[in-house]
């Protein structure tokens, strides 16, 4: 396992660039994007977040009960959405939690206005080990969740000087 891998901040200049930031994460991914919520909701109060989460299970969500309280604090300034991939009845623990895996067809409902937001994307990307391995065995490494949530909010029309990203293998 490595740490993560370069600056994760959010830029000095944020309420220039958009008044919308889009949070997309994968299991202890959200601890940085955490930190920058919490600082914005009381440092940039102007500034909207949805925060698209994915997760295994319900009970694997960290901060959990702390996005249901900042989200009731102000649901127009916070939107949280869960992502289950192994959950199968996802739908009845509320209605903002899907099954499955983060896809372009969320990203887009999640997304009206691509070109308006900026994206922080943190969780397990493919590893220098596995590419290395991979490549031994002449093969392409399989993607992991950054590389399958960049390439659907690619899909959906955010361009890469939009996203900010942060992975850890």
């Amino acid at each position: 396992i490595t740490g993560f891998t370069e600056p994760y901040v959010l830029p000095a200049d944020i309420e220039q660039q958009t008044n919308h930031l889009i949070h997309v994460c994968a299991g202890s991914g959200i601890v940085p994007n955490y930190s920058i919520i919490k600082h914005c909701l009381n440092n940039h109060p102007r500034l909207k977040h949805t925060l698209i989460y994915s997760n295994k299970t319900w009970s694997d969500v960290i901060f959990r009960r702390q996005f249901a309280e900042l989200e009731q604090l102000d649901p127009q300034q916070l939107k949280v959405v869960h992502a289950l991939t192994r959950e199968l009845n996802a739908a009845e623990l509320g209605p903002h939690v899907r099954s499955g895996r983060i896809n372009t067809e969320l990203v887009r409902e999640l997304i009206p206005v691509p070109s308006e937001v900026r994206v922080f994307c943190c969780g397990p990307g493919i590893s220098r080990y596995e590419r290395e391995a991979a490549r031994a065995r002449g093969e392409e490494p399989a993607p992991r969740f950054l590389e399958a949530a960049l390439a659907a909010l690619t899909e959906a029309g955010i361009k890469t000087d939009q996203m900010h990203r942060e992975n850890y293998g």
